[in-house]
C-alpha cells in the first residue's frame, strides 16, 4: 500500500473517531508551499484543483504580496466521508435524508476545530476553492466563516450557453443551494447573473474578474517575436465527449432526474453529440493520414486516456497514423503556443487559443446542424471558422496549418468580443483584478479581527 493510501486511511479513521488534532496534523502534512515570498502580506490556502491552480498562478502567483499554500483535495474528501452519507453528491446537497442535517452540523463543528489549528500553524488569511458546489467543502464554507476566516471561490466552471443556463439555474437553486462563504469571483456576467437568479449568492458577494489563466496567453501574444511553433505545421484538436456542453451529462448522476426525486425530465438524457464526435475524430485521423507533412495533436482529459476512450475511438477509424499524437491531461499552454490551427467544440481551450492569437476552427455538422441543439453551441461569432462537414473541416485545418500565419500583438476585434463575453478577459488583466479582490477581502477581515490569522 502506498504512503498516500495509508495517509487517506489514517485520515478517515481519525475523522470517524472525531479526533480533531490528529486530523489537523495529517492535513497539515498534505499542505505544500507553492509560493513563499519572505515579505508576503497575505497567506492564502487553496484546495488544489486543475484550472484553479493555473488561475491562481496567473493572479496571486504574480503578486509578491501573497504566499500560496495548496491542500490536497483528496485528503479533505476523506474527512468528509467520515461524516456525510455516501450518496450525497455535489448535485444532491439540498435533498433531505434521515440524519443529514445532524451529519452536516457535526462535520461543520469538526472542521471548525481542525481549521482553527491549521490557521494557527500556517498563519492562513483566506481559503480558496474552484467551485461553490464541491460536496466535501460545503460545510467548510460555513466553518471558515464561524472562525472568522474568509472562504473565497474562484469559480472555474463559467461556460454557460443559452441552452444550459436555465438547466444550471434549476440545478443551483434546487439541488446545490446557497453559498455559505464570503465571496465568489466569476469570469463573466453570465455566471454572475445565474448565481444571483438562483439564490446561490447575493449581488454584493459576487465579483467579476475574468479568467486569470488567459493573462499569460495575452502576454505571450503581445510578445509577437516569441514564437514557439513546431518545426512542422501543427493542428491541435481538443477531444470532446458525446455530452460536452450538454446539461444532461452522466457526471450529474441519477439524483437530478424526476424518476429519482430530482427536477429534470429523464427523457432529456437522450441529448448527445455522438455522431458529431465520431465524424470529427474520423476527420482528425483522415487529416493526419492524408497530410503526412502535418503534425496532428489530439488533446483529451486524463480520463480519456486512462479509460482508453481516445485510443479505442481512433482504432475504429483504422488506427493512428505516425503523425498523430494523443495527449491526456496537463496544461495546454505550450500546445497552443506550438499550434498553427486549433480545433475543438464547446471548450474554454478555444478561448485560450483566441487569446494567444491562434486560428480557431469548430466542427458544425451532424447534430450541430439540428435546430433543437442550436442553443447549446458555443457562439464565437467571427472569431472562429465553422466547418460544415468533415471534408470541409479537413480542408480548413490543412490549409490554415500550412499557412502558418504569424501571431500579431494586437487582438483581433472579433476575438476581443468573444473573449469578453465568455471569459471577461480581453485585456490580460484578470489576474490583477483577482489579486485586488482577495487582498480587499483579507484586509476587511483583518479590520474586524486584527489579532486573527496571518495579520502582522
Amino acid at each position: 500500500m502506498s504512503a498516500d493510501s495509508l495517509m487517506i486511511r489514517a485520515l478517515k479513521a481519525s475523522a470517524r473517531l472525531r479526533l480533531a488534532d490528529p486530523v489537523a496534523r495529517l492535513l497539515s502534512r498534505r499542505i505544500r508551499s507553492e509560493q513563499e515570498p519572505a515579505d508576503a502580506d497575505y497567506r492564502v490556502l487553496y484546495l488544489d484543483k486543475l484550472g484553479l491552480a493555473e488561475d491562481l498562478a496567473s493572479s496571486l502567483g504574480n503578486d509578491g504580496r501573497f504566499a500560496l499554500l495548496a491542500l490536497d483535495r483528496a485528503a479533505l474528501k476523506a474527512v468528509a466521508r467520515a461524516f456525510l452519507p455516501e450518496d450525497v453528491t455535489d448535485n444532491s446537497y439540498t435533498l433531505e435524508r434521515p440524519g443529514f442535517a445532524e451529519a452536516k452540523a457535526a462535520y461543520r463543528a469538526f472542521l471548525c476545530a481542525v481549521f482553527r489549528r491549521l490557521v494557527a500553524w500556517h498563519r492562513i488569511d483566506a481559503v480558496m476553492s474552484a467551485n461553490f458546489a464541491y460536496v466535501a467543502e460545503r460545510e467548510l464554507h460555513a466553518a471558515a466563516e464561524q472562525i472568522g476566516l474568509p472562504f473565497i471561490v474562484m469559480q472555474k466552471e463559467n461556460l454557460k450557453t443559452a441552452g444550459n443556463a436555465p438547466f444550471f439555474q434549476t440545478l443551483y437553486q434546487e439541488l446545490r443551494g446557497p453559498f455559505q462563504g464570503r465571496r465568489l469571483l466569476v469570469y463573466n456576467d453570465i455566471e454572475r447573473e445565474l448565481e444571483i437568479a438562483s439564490g446561490v449568492a447575493r449581488p454584493e458577494q459576487l465579483t467579476l474578474t475574468g479568467m486569470p489563466r488567459l493573462d499569460r496567453l495575452h502576454v505571450w501574444r503581445q510578445q509577437a517575436g516569441d514564437d514557439r511553433r513546431s518545426d512542422r505545421p501543427t493542428v491541435l484538436f481538443f477531444y470532446f465527449s458525446d455530452k460536452t456542453g450538454l446539461p444532461f451529462d452522466p457526471q450529474f448522476g441519477p439524483s437530478i432526474y424526476a424518476d429519482h426525486g430530482g427536477p429534470f425530465d429523464p427523457a432529456l438524457r437522450a441529448l448527445t453529440w455522438d455522431e458529431l464526435k465520431r465524424q470529427t475524430l474520423s476527420a482528425m485521423v483522415g487529416l493526419a493520414r492524408d497530410n503526412p507533412d502535418l503534425n496532428v495533436v489530439v488533446k483529451g482529459k486524463v480520463d480519456h486516456i486512462k479509460g482508453g476512450q481516445m485510443a479505442e475511438a481512433i482504432a475504429t477509424q483504422g488506427g493512428a497514423p505516425a503523425n498523430l499524437r494523443l495527449i491526456g491531461g496537463g496544461d495546454p499552454f505550450e500546445l497552443i503556443q506550438q499550434a498553427d490551427a486549433v480545433c475543438g467544440f464547446i471548450s474554454t481551450a478555444l478561448l485560450e487559443a483566441l487569446a494567444a492569437g491562434k486560428p480557431v476552427i469548430q466542427p458544425c455538422f451532424a447534430e450541430a446542424t439540428d435546430e433543437s441543439y442550436s442553443d447549446y453551441l458555443l457562439d464565437l461569432g467571427e472569431a472562429s471558422a465553422n466547418a460544415t462537414d468533415p471534408e470541409h473541416l479537413i480542408a480548413l485545418l490543412a490549409t490554415t496549418a500550412r499557412r502558418r500565419a504569424p501571431v500579431t500583438a494586437d487582438l483581433h476585434p472579433a476575438a476581443a468580443v468573444a473573449l469578453q463575453r465568455w471569459t471577461g478577459n480581453n485585456d490580460g488583466k484578470a489576474g490583477q483584478r483577482v489579486a485586488a479582490a482577495v487582498a480587499e477581502e483579507i484586509e476587511a477581515n483583518r479590520a474586524t479581527q486584527p489579532l486573527a490569522h496571518g495579520a502582522r
